[in-house]
């Protein structure tokens, strides 16, 4: 099932389900076609990082900030030798040791439950010319640090990504925020494709009240002007730069 789901809302604009002959990617490039994504921002899970998406995206005149793991092994390399030269302890941009090309850098620190965690992102433009792709002007990557406080236990989790948003457009405190807001949305719509298999009918009441706060609700001609999407189970996210939207 493929879901657009908005992230100011809380509520599955529409869904579409994906038949056992194809997969998620043919039919994402179709439900792109349901709504104007124009001036928006598309993000989803790393198995729609494809050329095909990418390029539906732009010639719709919208944009993307998408994951890049091992499905793009030549994409993935690039951006992680990048950064290979970077020291992760910077905070503050800085410009690449290597080839002297700015290199912005946003990180955050939050202390919470007795665990302290630390994302930082750095942003670069410095493959645009490298990487054949469509529309891309940005790749980054994404380090996670969370810090257990009581026992001192770190965890530490890297990833990467690319965007067709110009710094200018969205920085590297930007990026962050897109890419959180999704990861948000995409634990949420797992949890709500739980509950939705899982009630038996004795317990529909029971679950109406958590039903509705986590949005479970369908409008599929929603006007979707000014509003930020996301489109899931791959889950996809559509947002404009004020607002935002996931799947």
């Amino acid at each position: 099932m493929l879901s657009v789901v908005s992230h100011e809302l809380g509520v599955t604009l529409t869904q579409q389900s994906v038949s056992d002959k194809t997969n998620e990617i043919p039919v994402s490039t179709e439900i792109l076609k349901a709504f104007d994504v124009s001036g928006k921002v598309i993000t989803t899970d790393a198995l729609l990082t494809q050329r095909t998406f990418c390029y539906a995206i732009i010639e719709r005149e919208g944009d993307y900030v998408l994951p890049v793991k091992d499905n793009q092994p030549d994409l993935l390399d690039a951006i992680e030798k990048l950064f290979q030269g970077v020291p992760d302890t910077l905070s503050d941009d800085t410009t690449h040791p290597i080839l002297g090309e700015p290199i912005h850098i946003h990180e955050t620190v939050e202390k919470s439950h007795g665990r302290l965690e630390t994302r930082c992102l750095k942003a670069s433009t410095s493959l645009n010319a490298y990487l054949d792709w469509p529309g891309i002007t940005q790749v980054f990557q994404y380090r996670w640090t969370d810090k257990n406080l009581n026992t001192g236990e770190e965890t530490h989790k890297i990833h990467y990504g690319i965007t067709s948003l110009k710094p200018e457009a969205a920085s590297a405190e930007r990026l962050l925020t897109l890419r959180r807001g999704h990861w948000s949305i995409e634990n949420k719509s797992h949890w709500i494709q739980y509950l939705e298999k899982m009630p038996p009918l004795s317990d529909a009441v029971l679950y109406h009240k958590s039903w509705q706060q986590c949005g479970i609700q369908h409008y599929p001609y929603y006007d979707l002007q000014g509003i930020q999407l996301s489109l899931g189970q791959s889950n996809i996210s559509l947002q404009n730069l004020n607002l935002q939207l996931t799947l």
